[in-house]
């Protein structure tokens, strides 16, 4: 059956240069409404990954602090990149997280400017090592003081001097001279104790663990 004429003729005409202009200009509004909403959303998702990944370096120093008893003196120190670091140490914009250490090793800060072009700080955090050299130096003294109590049991005095005598007569390998923040256990023989000056690094304060 042969086509209408209406259409053959349609057909035949195509498209006229109005038609496309008219369709171009279209589909060029089109496009530079939704390109915007598109990037905002990228750059609100590359936002949202800096928060995440700010917790994830947080902990993880708080961690390589434990262990090190020190932050590291740059974030790709490599006992730390290769070690700790487990998503890197990058921000979503192909950036080095900034580092910031304090020099008594208190406490370190983290930001990113965000995009290349941006000149002020988008995100910051701070992690303090309080919370890391708290809980190994309870840890230590939890195992001093186990192996002091089987000391004293067996008719053993402190003496006073704790990395020249007593922590080796109890026993003790040379890791447990210190606390969880590098410095020296302070120990008593009268009334017996094994004390650490604590995060502030005073003694005879609140801050001071022991027993």
């Amino acid at each position: 059956m042969s086509e209408p004429r209406l259409f053959r003729s349609a057909h035949a005409r195509g498209f006229t240069l109005l038609e496309v202009i008219v369709v171009i200009a279209v589909l060029t509004i089109l496009v530079s409404g939704v390109a915007p909403l598109v990037g905002r959303q990228v750059e609100r998702a590359r936002e949202r990954r800096v928060s995440k990944d700010l917790d994830r370096l947080s902990r993880e120093l708080e961690e390589f602090f434990y262990e090190e008893a020190r932050f590291p003196s740059q974030l790709d120190e490599s006992l730390f990149a290769d070690g700790f670091a487990s998503d890197g140490i990058e921000d979503p914009w192909g950036a080095r997280y900034r580092y910031n250490r304090d020099a008594q090793n208190r406490w370190v800060r983290l930001s990113t400017s965000g995009p290349p072009t941006s000149k002020t700080t988008l995100q910051e955090t701070q992690v303090t090592s309080e919370r890391a050299g708290r809980r190994r130096t309870r840890d230590r003294l939890g195992t001093i003081q186990v192996a002091l109590n089987a000391f004293v049991a067996a008719g053993g005095e402190l003496t006073g001097n704790w990395v020249g005598q007593d922590r080796s007569a109890l026993s003790l390998g040379t890791e447990f001279d210190r606390d969880g923040w590098g410095r020296v256990f302070v120990s008593q023989a009268s009334p017996r104790s094994v004390v650490s000056v604590g995060f502030d690094g005073q003694p005879d304060t609140d801050d001071d663990l022991g027993f």
